[in-house]
């Protein structure tokens, strides 16, 4: 059995800028729609097929305000209005079958500037859509 891994170095990039060093959480989900293809018959069971594929990224950024970080980039991915791409692998280590690398472009739709509670650490947790397909490289 293989040895489970522990999320330690991951590397996230967004439009091509490394935002590793920003990011305190992140979840890639995909998923299918759950199509009913049930007909007629005597088993009185249902039947279902995997329908059209989505996806979505959910990260928690540390906030910051410095030129070129978090609320800087955020802001203008934000304002453009058009799709940025993404990459995502378990480690900063090279692409290969045990640290494939997931990628495709998403819309960013929300951001929270300003999140907090009187002495938390500023945060902005967000969860954008994927548009398209997301792909898989193991090499």
């Amino acid at each position: 059995m293989a040895d489970p891994i522990v999320l330690i170095s991951p590397t996230i990039t967004l439009d091509s800028v490394d935002m590793t060093t920003f990011i305190k959480e992140v979840t890639l989900d995909v998923e299918a729609d759950d199509v009913d293809s049930t007909a007629f018959g005597p088993d009185g069971w249902k039947t279902r097929k995997p329908g059209l594929k989505g996806a979505e990224i959910k990260l928690v950024f540390n906030t910051e305000f410095n030129a070129s970080t978090v609320d800087d980039q955020l802001w203008g991915w934000f304002t453009g209005g058009v799709p940025i791409t993404f990459t995502a692998r378990a480690d900063d280590g090279a692409i290969s079958a045990t640290n494939p690398q997931y990628s495709g472009s998403v819309v960013v739709l929300k951001m929270s500037p300003l999140a907090g509670k009187v002495g938390d650490l500023a945060e902005q947790s967000l969860t954008w859509p994927i548009t398209g397909a997301v792909a898989r490289a193991v090499s």
